[in-house]
């Protein structure tokens, strides 16, 4: 597929803003994608100032941003948290920045089992096996081992950019971005 012109003059920036719903990850993937057949080795600022979201939707980013041949730099602006703070910490190892001033959260998977006891049942082993993969994930790309992130998301953890690089979760504060 040959490239336009104005699509290789492209800054290589995505935003993570707002819920991190089915609409916002469409976007973000159409992006990565577009990036990836663009040029599969220069880097792609994703930048992230998000509430959070639903969990389907943040595997799925993430899942996409390990797959791509370039590396995925992401930038905490304002905060990151829920979902948006996973997201985050899945960005390329040494690429993870914060701004001084922001904010990550990280919380267990919230489930909003309804229905029959058999159908919560489902829902809840469900919720269990994604929380299980986010622990995993988090403990892989930080400092933490897996008991650690168990404790770490137990209830809602407000991280600031110091604790953030200590634990290993960012790799630095950004204090001005290059284009």
């Amino acid at each position: 597929m040959a490239e336009k012109k104005d699509d290789a003059n492209e800054p290589r920036i995505i935003l993570v803003q707002g819920m991190v719903n089915e609409e916002l990850t469409k976007k973000v993937i159409e992006k990565l994608l577009k990036f990836q057949n663009i040029n599969v080795m220069e880097e792609v600022t994703m930048i992230v100032d998000s509430y959070g979201g639903y969990v389907d939707s943040m595997f799925a980013i993430t899942d996409m941003m390990d797959i791509m041949t370039y590396d995925v730099r992401t930038i905490c602006v304002g905060k990151a948290m829920s979902a948006g703070a996973f997201i985050f910490t899945c960005g390329t190892k040494d690429k993870r920045f914060m701004t001084r001033k922001a904010q990550l959260m990280y919380h267990q998977i919230w489930s909003c089992s309804h229905g029959t006891l058999s159908d919560i049942n489902i829902e809840v082993e469900n919720t269990k096996h994604m929380q299980k993969i986010l622990i995993d994930e988090v403990a892989s790309r930080s400092k933490l081992n897996s008991k650690q992130v168990e404790k770490l998301i137990d209830r809602d953890a407000y991280v600031y950019p110091q604790q953030a690089i200590k634990l290993g979760l960012c790799d630095g504060i950004i204090e001005r971005i290059n284009a």
